[in-house]
């Protein structure tokens, strides 16, 4: 891997974290405990889950633009 700045493999650090807990939060909204959950709490984590979407999409782009491949 090329060396990239500090600020930049920070970025990359936080998207590889915050994959892996939209990943378990995925599957957490397939499973059944989230059913069990009452609907304003459902509802929150689909929101969450749409907001940390949002944010890998954002750093995504931010190393997009500094030219740092995935």
């Amino acid at each position: 891997m090329t060396e990239i700045a500090p600020h930049l493999q920070r970025v990359v650090e936080e998207r590889t974290e915050l994959a892996d807990k939209r990943k378990k939060l995925e599957a957490f909204l397939d499973g059944e405990m989230f059913k069990k959950l009452p609907d304003a709490d459902q509802e929150l984590l689909y929101d969450q889950f749409d907001v940390m979407n949002e944010y890998h999409r954002i750093l995504s782009k931010r190393l997009a633009r500094a030219g740092v491949s995935d």
